[in-house]
């Protein structure tokens, strides 16, 4: 299990959990076998600036005692910065975060949203985020690499605690059954994601699988 450490930890990682750590908390403080970002009176709070694979044994293990709240950080605003010979490049990405993306982290702790002991709040943010040029790599961005996140301003935050309610608010005017496809049309987003967020509202309950239409797996709202 890796830990995230002071001395690598990311300016947008400390950034958040800088503002989460209120009087009486203490932070980077052992659980049991794990250390925590953050220890307050009332649970544990734990920022996921990368993929959830990496805590979900970590989250469940803490599950077993306390509350758990997770900060996941999803840049509505996104600044590329870039440091080329004549100076630093700065230039607003038009890539724009919205709530359907935290499927992309979701997926991997999908049994567990919805525990009455864990609290998913999603910050969007406005960052930065820092680039350097990699010779003969990162063919997609022309060898471009992103080396930081720097977090600018918290812009809004959404608490996930009810994966019914999250469905609800995604997927309106659904018909009784529908498909992935269905939901990448009504969620306006890509099939992947659909797929991610079937698999999330199956896993915690909100719909079940009951046939199929053509080839596709048909679902209705539990």
């Amino acid at each position: 299990m890796r830990e995230i450490g002071l001395l690598n930890e990311g300016h947008l990682h400390k950034a958040l959990k800088d503002l989460y750590t209120e009087p009486g908390c203490r932070t980077e403080v052992r659980v049991g076998k794990y250390i925590v970002d953050v220890l307050s009176p009332n649970g544990i709070v734990e920022v996921q600036t990368g993929s959830f694979s990496s805590i979900r044994p970590k989250i469940s293990g803490l599950l077993d005692g306390l509350d758990v709240k997770i900060v996941l950080p999803i840049d509505r605003i996104r600044w590329l910065v870039r440091d080329v010979p004549n100076g630093v490049n700065r230039r607003k990405s038009p890539r724009q975060g919205q709530l359907v993306h935290a499927f992309n982290h979701l997926v991997y702790i999908a049994n567990l949203i919805g525990h009455p002991k864990l609290t998913i709040e999603v910050c969007f943010t406005e960052e930065e985020h820092i680039r350097v040029y990699r010779e003969h790599r990162y063919f997609r961005r022309r060898g471009w690499q992103t080396i930081e996140r720097r977090l600018v301003c918290i812009l809004e935050k959404y608490r996930i605690q009810s994966p019914g309610r999250l469905f609800d608010e995604l997927v309106r005017e659904h018909e009784p059954t529908f498909t992935v496809g269905d939901l990448s049309q009504l969620m306006q987003t890509s099939y992947r994601i659909a797929q991610q967020a079937a698999y999330c509202f199956r896993q915690s309950g909100v719909i079940q699988s009951i046939g199929k239409r053509g080839r596709a797996v048909l679902y209705e709202r539990v």
